[in-house]
């Protein structure tokens, strides 16, 4: 073993940063590299009201995504020293990687970069409505305690999953059909969409054969698509669509 890998965030949960502090001393102690997988480390800083370079200066290396929260359309970075970096761009060509006109999507990762990560706090916010709202409803089994930064867990009975996965799809909502429901909160989902949260379930409590369909109780996730040309998004679309929030989409899909 060389090398001791670590996420952060780890399904929306923070990493504390004494844990992060004493992990290093143990690679130190048994000569291991570290590498943190930091694709929403930035939600991490935040949640935790530091300057990321508290989480990162523990590890030998970090890779991070300009997509999801940050809002970028594509793009990671890796980042170390510079001899590993050099290596690492090596290693990339040899198999396969590069691209020609990059800059387009640099200049897009650098706008998430400056203008993007405070605001990460708001998806934080969202999340915590959202997660408010749907055991309000009731239905769904959501540990509150997880739901550090912007995603949200629901457990659904295994017999009403489909039914509500259909149900919801019908209205404009894309899920998975997947248990728990993963729901990811991002800079296209407004505090305003969150309220639409009792929608659906005023819906389904109003109705008859809305309760018959979902197993006579009420599960309700609400955030509605107004105004906007419903697409149906493709298995490759739902990598990620949710957080980087592609304009003319779904306004909400839960990510695979």
């Amino acid at each position: 073993t060389r090398l001791l890998c670590l996420e952060n965030t780890r399904s929306g949960k923070v990493l504390p940063l004494d844990y992060l502090a004493r992990t290093r001393e143990f690679t130190r102690e048994h000569d291991l590299g570290l590498h943190l997988d930091g694709a929403r480390v930035f939600n991490a800083a935040v949640k935790q009201n530091v300057n990321v370079q508290e989480i990162t200066r523990h590890v030998d290396t970090v890779s991070f995504c300009l997509s999801k929260g940050l809002g970028a359309p594509v793009g990671s970075l890796l980042c170390g020293s510079a001899e590993l970096v050099r290596k690492a761009r090596r290693w990339r060509k040899v198999l396969g990687g590069g691209m020609r006109q990059a800059g387009v999507f640099a200049a897009a990762g650098q706008v998430a970069l400056e203008q993007n990560v405070a605001r990460l706090a708001v998806d934080h916010a969202n999340a915590a409505r959202l997660a408010e709202g749907l055991m309000e409803a009731g239905g769904l089994v959501i540990d509150a305690d997880t739901v550090q930064t912007n995603m949200v867990f629901a457990h659904v009975a295994p017999d009403r999953l489909r039914p509500f996965v259909d149900f919801m799809h019908e209205r404009g909502v894309h899920l998975s059909e997947r248990n728990p429901l993963r729901l990811v909160t991002h800079l296209d989902v407004s505090a305003g969409d969150i309220e639409q949260v009792g929608v659906l379930d005023r819906l389904v409590r109003g109705t008859q054969s809305s309760h018959e369909h979902i197993n006579n109780g009420p599960l309700s996730f609400g955030m509605t698509i107004k105004d906007r040309e419903e697409v149906v998004p493709t298995e490759a679309d739902c990598l990620g669509v949710f957080d980087r929030g592609s304009r003319g989409r779904t306004r909400v899909i839960v990510e695979q």
